[in-house]
Order: structure tokens, then C-alpha cells, then sequence
């Protein structure tokens, strides 16, 4: 599995980010802002988005828009807008449940 990260790396969370970005797996790859995400959309098997603190992010609506796979926390700020979205699925914050989630919806 190859994992694509795609945005901004905010100075105000540095201390956050940098530590990872030191020692990145092999399989990741960080291309930083860009203007041609929806390349990677449309590249991308499944759309994976982690945040656990988020108001009302564009980049779920966009992978929908895509149809894609979407592995999500089903956060309190989203008021279970997405529970009737067929490519919506709910990410449990344990890894093995979310790691045979993503490997079965990649098939």
C-alpha cells in the first residue's frame, strides 16, 4: 500500500509534523500543497483522512464527489451527515480493525 499526503504543513503544528517527516516509511510520500489534487484523486483506490479534530473538511466531499473509498472518525462536529453515504466508512481508531477495513476495501 502506498500512501500519498497531499496539503499544507502548518507552521503552528510543526512540532506536530516534524518529527514524523524525519523518518517516513518507504510507502509514504509527501508532496506538500499542490494545484492538481484532483490528479490524486482520481489516481487514489481510497481516500483515507485521520484528522480527529475537524470542523467540516472539503476534502471528504471531494473524495465522495470522486466516489472513492472513504475511511473517516465519524466526529461529533460532522452530526452523522455522512452515516447514508455508501463510500463512507468509519474509521474505529484500533489499528487491526481499521488495517483489515482498508485491506478488504482494496481488495
Amino acid at each position: 500500500v502506498q500512501f500519498h499526503f497531499i496539503g499544507n504543513q502548518a507552521v503552528n503544528f510543526q512540532y506536530y509534523w516534524e518529527p514524523i517527516m524525519k523518518d517516513l516509511p518507504s510507502n509514504c510520500k509527501v508532496w506538500g500543497e499542490r494545484n492538481d489534487v484532483d490528479s490524486f484523486y482520481q489516481a487514489a483506490d481510497l481516500f483515507l483522512f485521520t484528522s480527529i479534530f475537524e470542523l467540516n473538511p472539503l476534502s471528504i466531499k471531494e473524495s465522495l464527489e470522486y466516489s472513492k473509498p472513504t475511511m473517516i472518525f465519524n466526529l461529533d462536529t460532522y452530526r452523522r451527515k455522512y452515516d447514508g453515504e455508501n463510500n463512507i466508512y468509519y474509521l474505529t481508531g484500533d489499528p487491526i480493525t481499521d488495517s483489515n477495513k482498508l485491506l478488504s476495501l482494496l481488495n
